[in-house]
């Protein structure tokens, strides 16, 4: 009985002291804007850096707005009259500045207020998120892809060379063989047998995208349907579109995919979007490696729609606690989850456990 109770006091002394000693961490600044670059002429002014700090916080605002909201959203964000983006600024830094007679240069880092770009966001029903999604599988294929030959060659590239538009997104466009191509229908594509057997199969998050082409005199028609499935979660989008067309060259698809990409950033963003509705959530820690409940206090402490959390209860192999967070559970596992911490719902609690990479 002693031996138990000994080992016991080891467990809680080794917890309180970590958790009175370990540093928080912090997530990557979402919040930061680097580089931004401005140029001016230096003739007419004598209060040209002030100018120049000026013009880059509006330009940052813009971009942090361009890098957080939907694309329906960043649009009514450009239609706001008199931003005052000083007041969303925490702090600068000059990168470099270059003063001559004639011109001013200058490159600014610029962070902003955290809590203040919320506030903004929200006063305006503007819909954002901070989150960066792990990776997640992508197929777009052709549905007659030998009929369509360069065009469906063109198709494959532009994807597999595409450089993101939206750094919150880490998608990983996977192309399927002729062989596979040659058997799939749309309802085997979109029901996912076609990958069923693959190990490292995940169904919560994958996009499939299918493209059926048609010729009309000199256009070239294609339709094209998007399953796009975030912590299981599916929404289906249907895009038409009518190009002209040309043998060898298929520049419109340029465009095509970045409607596409945006319909799967804006369903990423609306999924994990920030919330000013808190919500409390019970949750578990059941093991004995506290290294790992080390982890996941970590993992806890850096994601911003996080309000607070505490423990309610120790034992040497359980946790139990309490995390205040802005949205619902959905939203809760899959915020946890792109963190690399699996909560399983068992509803009126989550248990939490670290994923294995």
């Amino acid at each position: 009985m002693k031996t138990k109770f000994n080992t016991y006091l080891k467990y809680i002394s080794y917890l309180f002291i970590l958790f009175l000693y370990m540093p928080h961490i912090h997530a990557e600044n979402n919040f930061q804007i680097n580089n931004i670059k401005i140029y001016l002429d230096a003739n007419n002014s004598n209060n040209v850096r002030n100018i120049a700090i000026q013009d880059a916080e509006i330009s940052g605002i813009k971009l942090l707005a361009k890098k957080l909201l939907t694309t329906n959203d960043y649009i009514k964000f450009n239609q706001i009259n008199e931003i005052d983006a000083n007041y969303l600024v925490e702090g600068l830094e000059f990168v470099d500045e270059i003063i001559t007679n004639e011109s001013y240069e200058a490159i600014l880092n610029i962070r902003f207020n955290q809590k203040r770009v919320r506030e903004f966001f929200q006063a305006h029903n503007l819909i954002f998120s901070e989150v960066k999604s792990n990776e997640i599988p992508l197929y777009a294929i052709f549905s007659n892809h030998q009929e369509f030959y360069n065009v469906d060659r063109s198709w494959r590239t532009k994807w597999s060379q595409r450089i993101g538009k939206h750094s919150a997104l880490n998608i990983n466009y996977i192309p399927l063989s002729r062989e596979q191509k040659n058997t799939l229908s749309l309802p085997q594509f979109l029901s996912l047998d076609f990958i069923a057997d693959n190990k490292n199969f995940d169904s919560d998050n994958i996009i499939l995208i299918w493209c059926d082409p048609k010729i009309n005199g000199n256009k070239i028609e294609l339709n094209i349907i998007s399953k796009i499935i975030i912590n299981n979660s599916t929404k289906i989008i249907s895009n038409n579109f009518i190009e002209e067309f040309t043998i060898n060259e298929a520049k419109y698809l340029d465009g095509i995919i970045i409607t596409l990409e945006d319909n799967i950033y804006n369903h990423w963003v609306k999924s994990t979007s920030h919330s000013e509705e808190l919500k409390v959530y019970k949750f578990q820690f059941n093991s004995e490696k506290f290294n790992d409940w080390i982890v996941i206090k970590e993992i806890l402490e850096s994601i911003n729609s996080i309000a607070s959390f505490y423990i309610n209860g120790i034992s040497s192999n359980k946790i139990e606690g309490t995390i205040e967070f802005n949205g619902d559970a959905n939203k809760l596992r899959l915020i946890l989850n792109e963190n690399r911490i699996n909560a399983t719902d068992l509803g009126s609690i989550h248990v939490l456990q670290i994923l294995n990479d």
